[in-house]
């Protein structure tokens, strides 16, 4: 599956190196594009996971995140090297989903879209990070499985995804709330068939997905950002007689 990574790091001071000097900053796939940094993203489940950082310029950087992105499956004939032994885990193949969330050291980003996260030069830095799924219907994610990051444009195009997940990293939402906007944008799903979604129990009994509540709450978040990302630019400058 996919995931939509939510990305909450706290803004930091720019780290300095050995000789006091300020490290300059780098994006974050701009910097793994450049082989100046190693990002493995290790999944806990769909909703919660973990990303490890290693610098290897030799020296410390100062990574400039996105508040939202997205984790994609790695085919096993495509996983490179690791963060050394005991890495463990299988590619996942194409059926697996892709997931979507942000990065949380221990607080939200309350304060804009990015932020900069300090990679040390001799050691592994991570993030914890929470996320939704993006694609209604395939396998959930295990911990074994392979993951990377990449931009949400590269998976969603939709306008409202990021500001639906970006509500969820601020506090704004329920996690349930957020997955159930995240398939009516992300996936196509009618608000119907997200009320018809059902859970199977052990015991063959079964339930409601989404409790009426949370499909409420979803339909709200979906349509404040809906109309927002709609808009003309010039609306409000025309009040409303």
């Amino acid at each position: 599956m996919i995931l939509g990574v939510l990305l909450g790091a706290k803004p930091q001071a720019a780290s300095t190196g050995n000789s006091g000097q300020e490290v300059r900053e780098v994006n974050l796939f701009d910097a793994i594009e450049a082989g100046q940094l190693e990002a493995r993203l290790i999944l806990k489940d769909q909703l919660h996971g973990k990303v490890l950082f290693r610098s290897k310029t030799g020296t410390p950087l100062s990574v400039r995140l996105p508040e939202v992105l997205a984790g994609v499956p790695v085919l096993a004939q495509n996983v490179g090297a690791g963060f050394g032994p005991g890495n463990g885990g299988q590619g996942t193949g194409g059926q697996s989903q892709v997931v979507d969330g942000g990065m949380d050291p221990g607080a939200g980003n309350q304060n804009g879209p990015a932020a900069v996260f300090n990679v040390p030069a001799e050691r592994v830095a991570q993030l914890t990070f929470r996320s939704v799924c993006l694609e209604h219907g395939k396998s959930a994610p295990r911990p074994a499985s392979k993951y990377r990051l990449t931009p949400l444009s590269e998976v969603s195009s939709h306008p409202a995804v990021a500001e639906v997940l970006g509500s969820y990293l601020r506090g704004h939402s329920s996690q349930q709330a957020t997955q159930a906007a995240a398939w009516h944008f992300a996936s196509g799903m009618s608000w119907e068939q997200l009320a018809a979604k059902q859970i199977r129990r052990a015991t063959g009994a079964r339930s409601a997905y989404f409790t009426g509540a949370v499909l409420q709450e979803a339909k709200r978040l979906a349509n404040r950002w809906q109309t927002a990302v709609d808009a003309p630019q010039d609306s409000l400058a025309t009040p409303t007689k």
